[in-house]
Parts: structure tokens; sequence; C-alpha cells
């Protein structure tokens, strides 16, 4: 039997009171001491092609045509990028999140093939729909570049630097073309081994942001947008791993969204609702070993429309702490996993929930 406890708050939480400090140092004692004790060395996701150039736009469409304009001047070298135009997609039918019947678009996923006069984009597919500045990002598609700076980590203590920039981080594949109901296919980043520690340059400065468009996946009946990390077992070490410093995006004007309904699991007609794919940090995997130390330190979540860090296993070896970390702008909880627990000095803000936690009985 487990029991779940729900909170709904919109106010400061400091989880980790006065009689929990000495968990909490001494996680991070042990932490500190285990990263001292193995030699450093530091690569740059910039060393491996990645790029933070995604910029936020407004874009004008014509149903079947591939010309998008907007007055937001390009250059050049965003040909070839991704882009992301909301409500632009393949058409849906269905009942919407009202339970009325009626016509949608999913979002639109594409590349630019051309630019000319800096604000006419050539889209690789046809928008499908007509619209005045709808919501839209372009950027350079990063999940490859950051996969294979994180494969390249040899060692147990590797520092991954992510300069200033706003980096794209698109789903891997598109799920609804795999021939099987592959979860993987929604992430960006596959962490499968230990060691590694994630720094950027300020919450300010560094922005992970993540596949925000959705589009409907028949082999699963879901509507999928896309996760940063995700963690699946069998991991091949079991050293600490650290993300610090950064702020990870879900790419939404706004994710909590409390004047709309919010059906679970996301609405296949028009996208409303909580949206299990949209994910900060997900751990995967139904048996097997997840990293036992996780530490966070100075990030912020926001603008997300499913449970921003969560589990979607059993494992129960993982320790998570967090400090000076920020929650806010969320359609679901803020954390949902099995990993015990040691929070202080984070802030929680417009979600529909903080936490909802999981205890076995004795």
């Amino acid at each position: 039997m487990r029991v779940v406890k729900w909170i709904k708050t919109s106010s400061n939480l400091n989880v980790a009171g006065s009689s929990r400090w000495h968990n909490l140092l001494a996680g991070l004692l042990l932490t500190a001491s285990v990263l001292s004790s193995q030699a450093q060395s530091s690569l740059s996701v910039t060393d491996y092609g990645a790029v933070g150039d995604a910029v936020q736009f407004s874009a004008n469409t014509v149903s079947n045509s591939s010309l998008v304009t907007t007055t937001t001047a390009f250059t050049s070298a965003a040909i070839g990028n991704a882009i992301e135009i909301f409500g632009a997609g393949a058409h849906t039918y269905g009942k919407n999140s009202y339970n009325v019947t009626n016509y949608g678009n999913q979002d639109l996923i594409c590349r630019v093939t051309n630019i000319v006069n800096g604000t006419n984009l050539y889209l690789d597919i046809p928008p499908q729909a007509t619209l005045t500045n709808a919501f839209a990002y372009c950027g350079h598609d990063n999940h490859t570049n950051f996969q294979n700076c994180i494969d390249a980590a040899n060692g147990t203590n590797v520092i991954i630097n992510i300069p200033t920039g706003k980096y794209l981080l698109l789903a891997t594949n598109r799920p609804d073309q795999l021939p099987i109901a592959d979860p993987t296919a929604w992430s960006a980043i596959n962490l499968r081994k230990g060691g590694l520690h994630f720094i950027g340059e300020g919450t300010n400065n560094t922005f992970l942001i993540a596949q925000s468009a959705w589009h409907y996946v028949p082999l699963t009946g879901w509507c999928v947008r896309g996760c940063i990390f995700f963690v699946t077992p069998p991991i091949t070490n079991d050293y600490p791993v650290s993300i610090e410093n950064l702020t990870l995006d879900g790419g939404l004007t706004n994710g909590y969204t409390p004047n709309l309904p919010r059906p679970f699991p996301a609405n296949i007609v028009d996208g409303n609702g909580w949206d299990g794919s949209h994910v900060a940090y997900d751990e995967r995997g139904f048996t097997g070993h997840v990293f036992t130390h996780l530490l966070w330190t100075n990030l912020l979540f926001s603008h997300w429309r499913g449970e921003i860090v969560k589990s979607n296993g059993h494992a129960t070896n993982g320790n998570l702490t967090m400090v000076n970390c920020t929650f806010e702008d969320g359609n679901a909880t803020a954390f949902n996993i099995y990993d015990s627990l040691l929070i202080t000095n984070c802030f929680f803000d417009n979600l529909f929930q903080v936490s909802e936690y999981y205890q076995l009985d004795s």
C-alpha cells in the first residue's frame, strides 16, 4: 500500500527544517568527499557543436505555404535550424478538453531551409493553418551535441560546462515515426552513467529549453512534447551527479493554465492539460539502480505542463539534495520522485502542486 501526500501552495517552502540540517550537511559532505577523491576533468558542450541561439518570436503562416514571415530578423546562420510553431501542425479531430467535438491543429516541428531578407523563412514542412503572430521558437537543435559531450566524458568526476546561451533541446526522435511506443524518444539527453557535473553560468544566462511543441502519437494515444534529462537504468557507474547554475525551461509562455481544463493525459485535439511527456528530469525503467547521490544547486525550473521532476520506475536507492532551487509556472507537480529528498531554501510558486510523496507502509 502506498500513502500519497498532496501539497498545494504558492509560497516559499523550506522542506529541510533545522532538525534535518545534519542530514543535509552529511549528504553534502559525503558528495564533496567523493568528488575530491577523484581526478577531475572538464569538457564544454560547445566543443561538441552546441549552439545557444534559441529565439522566441511571433510567426505569420498561410496554410499549405512553406513561407513564414516575422518581424524578427534572422541571419543565414539559422538555415538548418529547428523551428516550432504553435497551432500550425497537422489537423486533429475529436473531443477537445472542453468535451466538445471539434477540429484543431497540433503544433509544427520542422526545419528552416532558407531565409530571404532576414524575415522570410522557408520551411521543409508547410504549416497546416493560417495564423497571425503565432508563438514560435527557432534554434539549433542541441540534443546530439549534448549527448556526444556526455558520451565522451571518461572518468568518475567530469565537469560538463554549459556556457551562456539558450540551448534548444528537442526530443531525440519523432515518436510518431517509431515502430513502437518508445518513451526515450521524447527525451533530449539520456543519462546512463554517473560522475557528471553539469555547470552553467547562472539562471539568467544558461538556459536548457525543452521541446514545447506537441504532436499526437497514435501508438500511445498521447499528446507528446519533450523531456530534457532522462535517466535509463541500469547505469554504468554510481558516482554522484550534479547540476548547478542554470535554468531548465519548458519552452512555453505559460506552463500553469488555471483557467483552462486540465485533463490527464493532455488532450489530443487542443493540447490542454497535464502532459506526462513534458519533464525536466525523469527517472525511467521499472527495474534497475539509479544514481545514489544527486545534488542540484541554484536551478530555476519554469514553464512546464507535466511533473517537472519525476520517477517512472521503482528504484529506491536515490538521494536527491536540492539547494537554492526555484520551481515556478507548472501545470502539475514540482516533483514526484522516489528518491529520498533533502530540500532547503527552495521556492515554489504558481504551480498546481508542490509534490506528490510516495511512502511504503512498514
